[in-house]
């Protein structure tokens, strides 16, 4: 089993979002991810961090869901700050069928491999250029993608809290004989100065080896200079890999990670 990993799909059959108003890179993404998919097996693993679907519902997430059934292998989730159709986990499964698993104060064993995650937070400690976030798009548009309408008014200390205790519960939820323990979070743990603080502390202290993120968008592409004049999307911390897995940072092609 090979494990690859591509999060920010932000698909929309559904509905009516074209992603090309961030730019020509995101022309026809779909068609883009399909074709560089070919690579995957249907026993290898697909990791997703996040922003899967721009589906409001997840009555509305069939025909996103219906396009990744039609690709090969196991896919495993966590939501991102655009995933508003997310709900239980049971009704996710239910909606998405077999070979789709969802996390959330949870994880997924594949033999020697476990897996958890779970979205994070705007954490003051992460420090990213605004410009990094949104391309291409109005002032406006760039300030609502940054929280989820549920959120918005909310005590943004509260969601930190919450998220770092569904991170807690997770990463208690991994078994400790794993071989291999990978965190999917959606907003970066890291940043841009790839600097330890509390959260990749945490990770250490329960031996995660790698963790992947996304929700940054309008970087140097994953086959251009990868330091991004200075910005590091890829490095180790405290023994941890971080890997940056945003579709478009990544060309639209799934990042094979490890072997499992």
């Amino acid at each position: 089993m090979k494990i690859f990993a591509l999060s920010d799909l932000h698909l929309s059959f559904g509905g009516n979002k074209p992603m090309d108003i961030f730019g020509d890179r995101w022309r026809d993404h779909a068609d883009k991810i399909a074709a560089a998919w070919g690579r995957i097996g249907g026993d290898d693993l697909v990791l997703i961090a996040g922003d899967v679907s721009w589906a409001m519902k997840l009555r509305d997430t069939a025909a996103d869901f219906a396009y990744l059934r039609a690709l090969p292998g196991h896919k495993v989730f966590i939501r991102g700050n655009h995933d508003y159709w997310w709900d239980s986990l049971k009704k996710n499964h239910a909606a998405a069928g077999d070979k789709f698993y969802f996390i959330q104060n949870n994880a997924v064993v594949f033999g020697d491999l476990a897996v958890t995650g779970t979205r994070l937070w705007n954490f003051p400690f992460v420090k990213w250029e605004a410009s990094l976030f949104v391309q291409r798009a109005t002032r406006e548009s760039a300030a609502s993608a940054q929280e989820p309408p549920a959120s918005r008014g909310e005590d943004a200390e509260k969601i930190r809290a919450h998220e770092l205790e569904r991170l807690r519960r997770g990463l208690d939820a991994l078994p400790r004989d794993a071989k291999l323990k990978i965190v999917l979070t959606h907003f970066p743990p890291i940043g841009a100065d790839a600097a330890a603080n509390d959260i990749t502390r945490l990770l250490a202290d329960y031996g995660v080896q790698i963790c992947l993120y996304g929700h940054l968008h309008g970087l140097l592409t994953g086959g251009e200079e990868n330091t991004g004049g200075g910005l590091r999307y890829d490095c180790v911390i405290d023994g941890t890999r971080y890997v940056l897995t945003s579709a478009d940072y990544l060309n639209f092609t799934p990042l094979e990670i490890a072997a499992g």
